[in-house]
């Protein structure tokens, strides 16, 4: 099951970027 869900959250945020996640990296640069 942990694998799973690591698993989840790592293809998903790959898979799907969502605008959320863009303005972080843009914050982080």
């Amino acid at each position: 099951y942990e694998r799973a869900g690591e698993i989840r959250t790592g293809s998903f945020a790959q898979q799907e970027p969502s605008e959320a996640e863009l303005e972080r990296r843009r914050t982080w640069k």
